[in-house]
């Protein structure tokens, strides 16, 4: 992938339909709950040009001439609105094109079961530090974020579980 900013070099396709002007398309990324800046977003354009956004979540794309053109977020992990955002025919600078990024999440659940019911008051302790007790269902559920680790520790007094716990890698 390229980075583009305005110090690169403005190459115009032969047959790409110009005014004769250059511009540049360009916003910010920014996580929908916080309104923070999203680092590490590649925002591709149909010609094959990107840009990834800085700390702050901007982005900058330069040496547009006036032809169509679709702009896409990615990054792994999560997920982008608008989805894209195209123009056709740009006249001018067009300033302000944003998109929030959302990460994913993922639920992690099971029952604990002595002989095949469900067993109740079960300390359930995940290893980021919080834990849970099993109803009479024996259930249990943990909400993490995309790319998370978790590990699943049960305990209640005069039982032993097997198997211990249960890990999970890059979620």
């Amino acid at each position: 992938s390229t980075s583009v900013d305005s110090s690169d070099p403005v190459w115009v396709p032969s047959d790409a339909p110009t005014d004769g002007c250059i511009y540049t398309i360009s916003g910010r990324v920014t996580d929908p709950a916080s309104g923070s800046g999203l680092e590490g977003v590649s925002i591709i354009v149909t010609t094959g040009r990107e840009s990834i956004t800085d700390v702050s979540g901007s982005y900058t794309i330069s040496g547009l001439t006036a032809a169509t053109y679709t702009l896409t977020p990615s990054k792994p992990g999560y997920t982008f609105g608008p989805a894209d955002s195209s123009f056709t025919g740009i006249t001018g600078d067009k300033p302000d094109v944003n998109f929030t990024g959302t990460l994913l999440t993922y639920t992690v659940s099971g029952v604990v079961t002595e002989g095949g019911s469900p067993l109740a008051g079960v300390l359930v302790n995940f290893s980021d530090g919080t834990s849970m007790t099993t109803g009479a269902d024996g259930a249990y559920s943990k909400t993490v974020d995309w790319g998370s680790d978790l590990t699943v520790t049960p305990s209640k007094d005069g039982y032993s579980f097997s198997p211990v716990d249960a890990s999970w890698t890059d979620i």
